[in-house]
């Protein structure tokens, strides 16, 4: 097992200019994804999903991570084609906060899980046409994003309807997840059936999705959107529970620009977990810690005090 605790800084490769078409589709009702393309054959898929509350934010907010990925390609041997899609904005006008029930942000977990779940059904039917290997689909998201995709890899009721029609193949599972400021309301989801290896960037003074354990937005007990949530430090201790390949990348100090960090200027971190880990390492558990002043109350799991 690969067992890291450091404040190493990997190199960012500079970004070149693309000149590679992007192609876009419907992929369910009028939902359309933007397909990246690597020249050659393509080994993954990278499936982006953007972040914005679940009320705003929009599919081209992916672009630049899509291209960071085509750039990887240059560079590596293992080759990913980059998809970004849109989903339903459930929250669109409304927001996502403390105002919003607790049963109701579980809802925009799920259905925004199943609209992951179409584009996934969408590239097995597909993909194909494309050069796209339907067996390696790998999720990534950024906060509103992070928290859809960590519900669509380890919560089996966004893979079928509310009638219980499947969605996707009985059998079926992601190759990977990506969490950006992500987390779960239910740590129990994820068991050793269903874990995948997971790449987790967060700061643990993240105001609005915590680093560990959590109320949501920090909403008090008597608000309606009052919603635990467990966030990358958690799941890290749950993933290492179960001795499933994981990642932790965490700030101390730092908020939710952890969101975006990861699609530009640390995308070094991603481009790890892609080309190194997850393409050679049979087996790791893999912690950075990024120094920095822990300025918070906020629970961090003391690991910024167990770097001071």
């Amino acid at each position: 097992m690969i067992k890291h605790f450091i404040p190493a800084i990997f190199l960012l490769f500079p970004l070149a200019l693309m000149s590679q078409e992007v192609r876009t589709v419907t992929y369910h009702d009028n939902l359309q994804m933007d397909i990246y393309l690597p020249d050659g054959r393509a080994d993954g898929i990278v499936l982006f999903v953007h972040g914005g509350g679940f009320s705003g934010g929009k599919r081209e907010d992916g672009d630049k991570f899509c291209r960071n990925i085509l750039e990887m390609n240059k560079n590596s041997d293992v080759k990913y084609a980059a998809i970004t899609m849109s989903y339903r904005l459930l929250q669109k006008d409304k927001g996502f906060g403390c105002d919003v029930s607790s049963a109701q942000k579980k809802k925009v977990f799920l259905e925004s899980g199943r609209d992951i779940a179409y584009a996934a059904d969408w590239i097995l039917k597909n993909g194909a046409e494309y050069g796209l290997p339907s067996d390696r689909i790998i999720l990534a998201g950024s906060s509103a994003g992070a928290e859809a995709v960590l519900h669509a890899a380890y919560w089996e009721e966004t893979r079928k309807t509310d009638a219980g029609e499947r969605i996707l193949p009985a059998g079926f599972h992601y190759s990977a997840v990506i969490s950006m400021a992500g987390a779960l309301f239910d740590l129990s989801l994820i068991t050793r059936e269903n874990m995948l290896p997971t790449l987790l960037l967060h700061g643990t003074c993240d105001n609005l999705v915590p680093y560990a354990s959590a109320p949501h937005h920090y909403c008090g007990e008597s608000e309606s959107g009052y919603l635990m949530l467990h966030g990358s430090g958690s799941i890290a201790d749950r993933l290492s529970s179960l001795n499933a390949n994981y990642m932790l990348v965490s700030e101390c100090g730092g908020g939710h620009e952890w969101a975006g960090k990861p699609q530009d200027e640390e995308f070094s971190k991603v481009r790890l977990f892609l080309s190194g880990m997850l393409a050679h390492a049979r087996s790791f558990s893999y912690e950075e810690v990024i120094p920095g002043e822990a300025n918070c109350n906020y629970p961090d799991l003391g690991i910024c005090s167990a770097n001071e």
